[in-house]
């Protein structure tokens, strides 16, 4: 099956983020993050994101985010 298996939808303004997968059957589902916050990507092996950071201002730097999420 072709096409996108993974998307993520951010809504700045209302800092809202919310994050779909396909499923077998090429229905996509809602993803929630981890209790802690982190929505590990499906698609992208290794790719995690603290969702506040979407938020923060400034961003984290490269190192501040490396340092910060667990191994």
């Amino acid at each position: 099956m072709a096409g996108v298996r993974e998307y993520w939808l951010i809504d700045e303004p209302r800092r809202e983020a919310y994050f779909y997968t396909r499923d077998r059957n090429g229905r996509y589902r809602e993803a929630l993050p981890s209790v802690d916050g982190i929505y590990a990507s499906t698609v992208l092996p290794g790719l995690r994101l603290r969702v506040d950071w979407l938020w923060r201002d400034p961003l984290p730097t490269f190192d501040e985010a490396l340092a910060d999420l667990p191994a």
